[in-house]
């Protein structure tokens, strides 16, 4: 309970910070709300659902003592979780704009509001990944009947988010506490990465490293090509349309890229799909 509540009143610092009006412009609040909205997406599509999903399993590994069954499922879990969440984080950053134009961009929300909220969301999603490995660090710990653990780095993160978003918010405006959640984030998954590497006594950074590179690769080649696309389509098809075909597009490259890297989660996605494809009629 108190872990979560960390993250409320982290929550609520930023909006009480957005609200000065004179210092994160006008309109940060809403522009606050609807980027963290859009991040939340994929982090409980993939992160949340992933965690959840693992938590039984790596609860009865925990059970029986068995560390090392323990640390291959997160191991797989990160790298699940990782090679889901950095697509989309980039994804984000790069169409931030016309996807909030497409969501949003009518009525008194103006263009002015889309590029506040696309500002804002890119910089909220530099966290994506650090958002989604720390639900699944945390929940390691919490099989291993360790709660103060993850709280403890929970309230530490808090701290550091309002340094920093105390800092930011002159030069960078609402941007600024978008940027403090992100960078607040990373730093929270990267201590809890460390202490679960020494509670297990065993590397675990060291194993993420090599996959981690292979999917940056396809990721980046995934958001150099939609951005192209985008520019390219211009304006052939309606924005949503275009949107919609962009991300297909990028799904594809992505999903190419990562088969001829060597990306172990890809490789075995398509292999699943093709025997979905390939079972007889019933």
């Amino acid at each position: 309970l108190f872990g979560a509540a960390v993250y409320q009143v982290s929550v609520l610092f930023n909006t009480v910070l957005a609200s000065l009006g004179a210092l994160a412009g006008d309109g940060a609040v809403a522009a606050l709300y609807f980027a963290n909205r859009l991040v939340q997406l994929p982090l409980a599509l993939f992160a949340t659902a992933s965690a959840q999903a693992s938590l039984p399993e790596l609860s009865e590994h925990a059970a029986v003592r068995d560390l090392q069954a323990f640390r291959s499922t997160v191991l797989a879990v990160l790298r699940m979780v990782l090679c889901e969440s950095l697509p989309a984080a980039i994804g984000l950053v790069v169409l931030a704009v016309p996807i909030v134009q497409v969501c949003f961009e009518r009525g008194a929300f103006d263009r002015a509001a889309t590029l506040m909220t696309a500002h804002t969301l890119s910089l909220f999603a530099l966290g994506l990944v650090a958002y989604a490995a720390g639900k699944v660090l945390a929940g390691a710990f919490y099989a291993l009947h360790d709660t103060r653990t993850p709280v403890a780095l929970a309230a530490e993160s808090l701290l550091v988010n309002v340094v920093l978003a105390v800092a930011l918010i002159g030069p960078l405006r609402v941007g600024g506490l978008a940027l403090a959640t992100a960078l607040a984030s990373l730093l929270n998954a990267w201590r809890l990465l460390r202490k679960l590497e020494q509670r297990l006594k065993t590397p675990l950074a060291s194993e993420l490293a090599g996959p981690l590179l292979r999917m940056s690769v396809a990721a980046s080649l995934m958001g150099w090509s939609c951005w192209l696309a985008w520019g390219e389509l211009g304006s052939v098809l309606p924005a949503a349309v275009r949107l919609l075909v962009v991300i297909v597009g990028g799904i594809i490259v992505y999903g190419a890229s990562g088969v001829v890297l060597r990306v172990e989660e890809m490789s075995s996605a398509v292999r699943w799909l093709t025997r979905r494809c390939h079972l007889p009629s019933s």
